[in-house]
């Protein structure tokens, strides 16, 4: 009796190793184009819409026409955006430059692939594409 004691509680440990998932870390430091935002493409705009993030929890950035600054918190894959503001030009992207701003407005899950970052909604659908500069 146990030996089979032993070998369940076995089994239950390596089942659960092998379903914990581990978040590698995400480096947001730098630069980043932003791509897309809530399906809106960035392509072609007069400025290039970017993000760059500093090491001090700090970010400022380019929405295709106005300049926007605040404070982040990344924690595991989990990023919150606070204290945003951003200059008050009209333009002609004004509906690519709300959608940039709508999800930089509370937080986000991130996800890595490559030379890429993926904003996802808490539905788990990306909000946002950027790529590394």
């Amino acid at each position: 009796m146990n030996k089979i004691f032993t070998f369940i509680a076995a089994v239950f440990a390596l089942a659960s190793c092998s379903t914990s998932k581990q978040i590698e870390p995400i480096n947001l430091v730098g630069k980043w184009a932003i791509v897309n935002a809530m399906g809106m493409s960035t392509e072609g705009c007069e400025r290039q819409a970017f993000i760059e993030f500093n090491d001090e929890g700090r970010m400022n950035g380019n929405a295709t026409v106005n300049n926007f600054f605040g404070s982040y918190v990344l924690k595991a894959d989990q990023l919150s955006f606070s204290n945003i503001g951003t200059t008050m030009m009209m333009g002609p992207t004004m509906d690519i430059e709300q959608s940039i701003t709508k999800v930089l407005d509370g937080s986000v899950t991130v996800r890595a692939k490559g030379d890429s970052l993926y904003f996802l909604n808490s539905d788990k659908e990306t909000i946002m594409t950027l790529k590394k500069e």
